[in-house]
């Protein structure tokens, strides 16, 4: 019985190592065919990427001092308009799923009508209604037109992980 156990376990060790070499060579393979991949599409597109005038946009450096380009403050603004969106679209999560737990019919009626028209409609289109539509009537800045759509796109599924962690 003890011989047999230990046949089992060499065999399934030597089956691990076997896929362990395998998916190695399979990455390798794949890996190099990407690679060789790019490199002719760069060769047959007879482009010269001219590289050395990206980093002007990411930063200068003048009298000694570091200046960010419009990349940085780009990235900056990014990161600025995703945290309060987390925070706010959390906020909105909440809301909405205490919405769909109440005993009122019109505060599930109105979170229902909510996710329905969030969920199934593209960011892009509500991206575009936010700000075309919304940002000028009401006179929202950009900015906060871009934080109020996607807290709005992520409320929606936070409500939905919320209220199913409170069902469960």
């Amino acid at each position: 019985m003890k011989n047999q156990t230990s046949n089992i376990v060499a065999a399934r060790t030597k089956r691990r190592r076997n896929s362990a070499i395998t998916d190695t060579f399979q990455l390798l393979i794949l890996g190099g065919g990407l690679i060789w991949l790019v490199l002719r599409g760069a060769a047959e597109m007879n482009y010269v990427w001219q590289w050395h005038r990206v980093p002007q946009y990411i930063y200068k450096v003048i009298d000694g001092e570091l200046i960010f380009g419009p990349l940085i403050d780009g990235l900056l603004v990014t990161l600025e308009i995703g945290a309060y969106s987390i925070v706010l679209g959390l906020v909105i999560g909440l809301i909405t799923a205490f919405l769909r737990l109440s005993d009122s019919y019109s505060g599930k009626l109105l979170a229902t009508v909510y996710l329905e028209l969030v969920r199934n409609t593209p960011l892009l289109i509500q991206l575009f209604v936010f700000y075309f539509v919304l940002g000028p009537i009401f006179e929202i800045d950009r900015f906060w037109v871009a934080v109020l759509c996607i807290s709005f796109f992520e409320g929606s599924f936070a409500s939905e992980i919320i209220r199913g962690g409170i069902l469960s």
